[in-house]
Protein backbone atom coordinates (compact mmCIF):
# COMPACT_ATOMS: atom_id res chain seq x y z
CA UNK A 1 0.00 0.00 0.00
CA UNK A 2 1.08 3.69 -0.56
CA UNK A 3 2.35 5.02 1.95
CA UNK A 4 0.51 8.72 2.90
CA UNK A 5 3.03 11.71 3.45
CA UNK A 6 0.87 12.81 6.58
CA UNK A 7 3.70 12.45 9.57
CA UNK A 8 2.11 10.08 11.43
CA UNK A 9 4.80 7.45 12.64
CA UNK A 10 5.07 9.57 15.74
CA UNK A 11 1.50 8.83 16.70
CA UNK A 12 1.60 5.44 15.90
CA UNK A 13 4.39 5.26 18.29
CA UNK A 14 2.88 5.89 20.77
CA UNK A 15 -0.05 3.79 19.85
CA UNK A 16 2.16 0.64 19.56
CA UNK A 17 4.44 1.62 22.66
CA UNK A 18 2.12 2.92 25.31
CA UNK A 19 1.82 0.15 28.36
CA UNK A 20 -1.82 -0.09 28.83
CA UNK A 21 -2.61 0.14 32.19
CA UNK A 22 -5.75 1.41 33.79
CA UNK A 23 -5.52 4.83 35.67
CA UNK A 24 -7.67 6.42 37.68
CA UNK A 25 -8.28 9.85 35.62
CA UNK A 26 -10.74 11.99 33.93
CA UNK A 27 -9.09 10.77 30.89
CA UNK A 28 -9.19 7.12 31.55
CA UNK A 29 -12.40 6.71 28.81
CA UNK A 30 -12.30 4.30 25.96
CA UNK A 31 -13.57 5.40 22.26
CA UNK A 32 -15.26 2.58 21.02
CA UNK A 33 -14.79 3.18 16.85
CA UNK A 34 -17.71 2.58 14.37
CA UNK A 35 -15.02 1.92 11.76
CA UNK A 36 -18.22 1.54 8.76
CA UNK A 37 -19.03 4.97 9.36
CA UNK A 38 -15.79 6.25 9.00
CA UNK A 39 -14.57 4.41 5.41
CA UNK A 40 -17.74 5.71 4.02
CA UNK A 41 -17.57 8.78 5.59
CA UNK A 42 -14.27 9.68 4.09
CA UNK A 43 -14.24 7.82 0.97
CA UNK A 44 -17.33 9.24 -0.69
CA UNK A 45 -16.22 12.48 -2.64
CA UNK A 46 -18.61 15.44 -0.70
CA UNK A 47 -20.32 17.52 -2.84
CA UNK A 48 -18.68 20.96 -3.24
CA UNK A 49 -19.00 24.37 -4.02
CA UNK A 50 -17.03 25.87 -6.62
CA UNK A 51 -15.93 27.97 -4.11
CA UNK A 52 -14.87 25.30 -1.71
CA UNK A 53 -13.44 23.28 -5.08
CA UNK A 54 -10.67 26.36 -4.63
CA UNK A 55 -10.38 26.48 -0.98
CA UNK A 56 -10.05 22.66 -0.50
CA UNK A 57 -9.26 21.09 -3.87
CA UNK A 58 -11.50 19.08 -5.95
CA UNK A 59 -12.44 15.47 -3.97
CA UNK A 60 -12.61 13.58 -6.99
CA UNK A 61 -9.24 14.27 -7.59
CA UNK A 62 -7.98 13.29 -4.29
CA UNK A 63 -5.02 10.66 -4.34
CA UNK A 64 -4.90 7.59 -2.03
CA UNK A 65 -2.46 9.59 0.22
CA UNK A 66 -4.93 12.50 0.50
CA UNK A 67 -8.09 10.21 1.72
CA UNK A 68 -5.68 8.60 4.16
CA UNK A 69 -4.71 12.13 5.13
CA UNK A 70 -7.88 13.06 5.76
CA UNK A 71 -9.00 9.55 7.67
CA UNK A 72 -6.09 9.97 10.16
CA UNK A 73 -6.76 14.00 10.66
CA UNK A 74 -10.85 13.26 11.13
CA UNK A 75 -9.92 10.08 13.80
CA UNK A 76 -7.17 11.97 15.45
CA UNK A 77 -9.95 14.88 15.54
CA UNK A 78 -12.84 12.68 17.15
CA UNK A 79 -10.66 10.71 19.95
CA UNK A 80 -9.26 14.29 20.80
CA UNK A 81 -13.61 16.06 21.08
CA UNK A 82 -14.23 12.82 23.12
CA UNK A 83 -11.30 12.82 25.14
CA UNK A 84 -10.29 9.20 25.02
CA UNK A 85 -7.19 8.18 25.92
CA UNK A 86 -8.21 4.64 24.73
CA UNK A 87 -9.60 3.36 21.34
CA UNK A 88 -10.99 0.42 20.03
CA UNK A 89 -11.81 0.18 16.75
CA UNK A 90 -14.26 -2.54 14.53
CA UNK A 91 -14.90 -3.36 11.01
CA UNK A 92 -17.99 -4.96 9.41
CA UNK A 93 -17.20 -7.76 7.20
CA UNK A 94 -19.70 -10.64 5.93
CA UNK A 95 -22.66 -10.85 8.12
CA UNK A 96 -24.36 -13.85 9.44
CA UNK A 97 -27.84 -11.71 8.82
CA UNK A 98 -27.42 -12.61 5.21
CA UNK A 99 -28.24 -15.74 5.79
CA UNK A 100 -31.25 -15.57 8.17
CA UNK A 101 -33.17 -13.25 6.42
CA UNK A 102 -35.63 -14.51 3.72
CA UNK A 103 -38.57 -11.83 4.12
CA UNK A 104 -36.22 -9.52 2.22
CA UNK A 105 -32.45 -9.90 1.25
CA UNK A 106 -30.41 -8.23 4.04
CA UNK A 107 -28.88 -4.95 3.08
CA UNK A 108 -30.62 -6.22 -0.92
CA UNK A 109 -31.18 -2.41 -1.58
CA UNK A 110 -27.38 -1.13 -1.36
CA UNK A 111 -26.62 -1.72 -4.75
CA UNK A 112 -23.65 1.16 -5.16
CA UNK A 113 -20.69 0.31 -5.73
CA UNK A 114 -18.06 0.56 -2.79
CA UNK A 115 -16.01 4.04 -3.27
CA UNK A 116 -12.94 4.60 -4.79
CA UNK A 117 -9.91 3.56 -2.42
CA UNK A 118 -12.23 1.78 0.56
CA UNK A 119 -10.08 -1.49 0.28
CA UNK A 120 -6.92 0.24 0.55
CA UNK A 121 -8.28 2.56 3.16
CA UNK A 122 -10.29 -0.59 5.12
CA UNK A 123 -6.91 -2.51 4.94
CA UNK A 124 -4.76 0.67 6.15
CA UNK A 125 -7.22 1.04 9.32
CA UNK A 126 -6.54 -3.07 10.22
CA UNK A 127 -2.66 -2.60 9.66
CA UNK A 128 -2.04 0.94 11.13
CA UNK A 129 -4.89 1.75 13.70
CA UNK A 130 -5.29 -2.32 14.65
CA UNK A 131 -9.14 -1.99 13.73
CA UNK A 132 -10.90 -5.42 14.06
CA UNK A 133 -12.58 -7.66 11.66
CA UNK A 134 -14.46 -10.62 13.06
CA UNK A 135 -14.26 -13.00 9.97
CA UNK A 136 -15.06 -16.44 12.46
CA UNK A 137 -18.58 -15.16 13.69
CA UNK A 138 -19.11 -12.39 11.27
CA UNK A 139 -20.54 -9.85 13.17
CA UNK A 140 -20.95 -6.66 12.20
CA UNK A 141 -18.70 -3.58 13.89
CA UNK A 142 -22.17 -2.98 15.54
CA UNK A 143 -22.29 -5.89 17.37
CA UNK A 144 -19.00 -6.14 18.22
CA UNK A 145 -19.09 -2.43 19.36
CA UNK A 146 -22.31 -4.47 21.47
CA UNK A 147 -19.92 -6.54 22.84
CA UNK A 148 -17.19 -4.93 24.16
CA UNK A 149 -19.13 -1.89 25.37
CA UNK A 150 -20.66 -4.67 27.67
CA UNK A 151 -17.27 -5.89 29.02
CA UNK A 152 -15.65 -2.96 29.40
CA UNK A 153 -18.53 -1.76 31.82
CA UNK A 154 -18.10 -4.59 33.30
CA UNK A 155 -14.56 -3.96 34.28
CA UNK A 156 -15.48 -0.19 35.41
CA UNK A 157 -13.90 0.99 32.10
CA UNK A 158 -15.58 3.97 30.50
CA UNK A 159 -16.68 3.36 26.73
CA UNK A 160 -17.55 5.98 24.40
CA UNK A 161 -19.31 4.65 21.20
CA UNK A 162 -18.42 6.78 18.44
CA UNK A 163 -20.92 6.35 15.70
CA UNK A 164 -23.87 8.04 13.57
CA UNK A 165 -25.92 4.85 13.17
CA UNK A 166 -28.99 5.12 14.80
CA UNK A 167 -29.00 1.08 15.61
CA UNK A 168 -26.18 1.98 17.89
CA UNK A 169 -28.86 3.65 19.89
CA UNK A 170 -30.29 0.39 21.86
CA UNK A 171 -26.84 -0.36 23.11
CA UNK A 172 -26.75 1.94 26.73
CA UNK A 173 -24.13 4.13 27.38
CA UNK A 174 -22.20 7.20 26.51
CA UNK A 175 -22.28 8.19 22.61
CA UNK A 176 -20.83 10.36 20.40
CA UNK A 177 -22.03 11.61 16.99
CA UNK A 178 -18.88 12.70 15.28
CA UNK A 179 -20.88 14.65 12.82
CA UNK A 180 -23.03 16.75 14.85
CA UNK A 181 -20.36 16.54 17.23
CA UNK A 182 -22.92 15.77 20.19
CA UNK A 183 -22.38 13.90 23.27
CA UNK A 184 -25.67 11.77 24.87
CA UNK A 185 -26.50 9.18 27.02
CA UNK A 186 -28.84 6.61 26.50
CA UNK A 187 -30.27 4.43 29.40
CA UNK A 188 -30.91 1.08 29.58
CA UNK A 189 -34.92 1.72 29.36
CA UNK A 190 -34.11 3.86 26.44
CA UNK A 191 -32.17 1.61 24.95
CA UNK A 192 -34.56 -1.86 25.37
CA UNK A 193 -37.32 0.84 23.95
CA UNK A 194 -35.79 1.53 21.37
CA UNK A 195 -34.61 -2.11 20.54
CA UNK A 196 -38.78 -2.93 20.18
CA UNK A 197 -39.72 -0.40 18.34
CA UNK A 198 -37.11 -0.83 15.37
CA UNK A 199 -38.27 -4.55 15.70
CA UNK A 200 -42.05 -3.26 15.11
CA UNK A 201 -41.20 -0.53 12.13
CA UNK A 202 -38.04 -2.51 10.69
CA UNK A 203 -34.90 -0.49 9.16
CA UNK A 204 -35.41 0.73 5.44
CA UNK A 205 -31.67 1.36 5.34
CA UNK A 206 -30.67 -2.51 5.89
CA UNK A 207 -34.20 -3.89 4.28
CA UNK A 208 -35.71 -5.32 7.22
CA UNK A 209 -39.15 -5.11 6.91
CA UNK A 210 -40.74 -4.88 10.04
CA UNK A 211 -44.27 -5.24 10.30
CA UNK A 212 -45.98 -3.77 6.93
CA UNK A 213 -48.13 -0.36 7.51
CA UNK A 214 -46.66 0.08 11.22
CA UNK A 215 -44.35 3.25 11.05
CA UNK A 216 -43.50 4.90 14.49
CA UNK A 217 -46.64 6.39 15.34
CA UNK A 218 -48.37 3.03 14.82
CA UNK A 219 -45.07 1.28 17.27
CA UNK A 220 -45.02 4.20 19.49
CA UNK A 221 -48.93 3.10 20.16
CA UNK A 222 -48.33 -0.47 20.74
CA UNK A 223 -45.43 0.30 22.92
CA UNK A 224 -47.16 3.14 25.33
CA UNK A 225 -47.89 2.61 28.84
CA UNK A 226 -45.65 -0.82 28.97
CA UNK A 227 -43.17 -1.44 31.53
CA UNK A 228 -40.21 -2.59 30.29
CA UNK A 229 -40.23 -6.34 30.71
CA UNK A 230 -43.82 -5.77 28.48
CA UNK A 231 -42.43 -4.91 25.53
CA UNK A 232 -41.19 -7.79 23.91
CA UNK A 233 -44.78 -9.64 24.29
CA UNK A 234 -47.02 -6.54 23.19
CA UNK A 235 -44.55 -6.86 19.89
CA UNK A 236 -44.97 -10.44 19.66
CA UNK A 237 -49.14 -9.74 19.89
CA UNK A 238 -48.68 -7.03 17.20
CA UNK A 239 -47.06 -9.22 14.45
CA UNK A 240 -49.78 -12.24 15.16
CA UNK A 241 -52.31 -9.66 15.02
CA UNK A 242 -51.18 -8.64 11.42
CA UNK A 243 -50.01 -11.80 10.04
CA UNK A 244 -51.63 -14.90 12.25
CA UNK A 245 -49.91 -16.94 15.10
CA UNK A 246 -47.30 -19.06 12.74
CA UNK A 247 -46.17 -16.56 10.01
CA UNK A 248 -46.69 -13.77 12.91
CA UNK A 249 -44.28 -15.79 15.40
CA UNK A 250 -41.88 -16.62 12.13
CA UNK A 251 -41.62 -13.36 11.04
CA UNK A 252 -41.07 -11.60 14.48
CA UNK A 253 -38.34 -13.79 15.03
CA UNK A 254 -36.78 -13.43 11.84
CA UNK A 255 -36.75 -9.35 12.20
CA UNK A 256 -35.83 -9.76 15.86
CA UNK A 257 -32.72 -11.37 14.89
CA UNK A 258 -31.93 -9.08 11.91
CA UNK A 259 -32.31 -6.12 14.28
CA UNK A 260 -30.82 -7.04 17.81
CA UNK A 261 -27.45 -6.30 18.30
CA UNK A 262 -25.57 -9.37 19.84
CA UNK A 263 -23.62 -8.59 22.79
CA UNK A 264 -22.46 -11.69 23.53
CA UNK A 265 -18.91 -11.98 21.84
CA UNK A 266 -16.95 -12.84 24.37
CA UNK A 267 -19.34 -15.43 25.30
CA UNK A 268 -18.37 -17.31 21.98
CA UNK A 269 -14.83 -16.50 21.37
CA UNK A 270 -12.46 -15.89 24.30
CA UNK A 271 -10.26 -12.91 23.94
CA UNK A 272 -10.18 -11.77 27.38
CA UNK A 273 -6.24 -13.00 27.88
CA UNK A 274 -5.27 -10.54 25.38
CA UNK A 275 -7.84 -7.89 26.37
CA UNK A 276 -5.58 -4.99 27.23
CA UNK A 277 -3.28 -5.82 24.15
CA UNK A 278 -6.15 -4.78 21.80
CA UNK A 279 -6.82 -1.91 23.57
CA UNK A 280 -4.50 0.51 21.75
CA UNK A 281 -3.63 4.39 23.15
CA UNK A 282 -3.91 7.46 21.04
CA UNK A 283 -0.89 9.32 22.81
CA UNK A 284 0.20 9.74 26.55
CA UNK A 285 -0.25 13.66 26.01
CA UNK A 286 -2.98 14.30 23.82
CA UNK A 287 -2.17 17.88 22.97
CA UNK A 288 1.24 15.81 20.92
CA UNK A 289 -1.27 14.56 18.01
CA UNK A 290 -1.90 18.60 17.64
CA UNK A 291 1.34 19.78 17.00
CA UNK A 292 1.79 17.08 14.49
Amino acid sequence: MMKSQFNYSKVLDFINNYDVIKQESNRDNIALLDGDIFLYAICFPKKQTQEEIELMGNQLDRSLDDVIDEMNNYLIDTLITTNCRYYKGFLSGKSFRKDIATIKEYKGNRTQEKPKYFSEVKQYLIEQWGFYQDNELRYEADDLIASWNKLYKQKEWYPVIITIDKDMDQVPGMHYNPRKKEFYDISESQANYLLWNQVIIGDPTDSIKGIEGIGKVGASKILQNRLDHEYKLATIDAYISKYGLKNGINNFAENFNLVYLCNDYFEKIDLTENLHNDIKTVVNNIDTVKEI
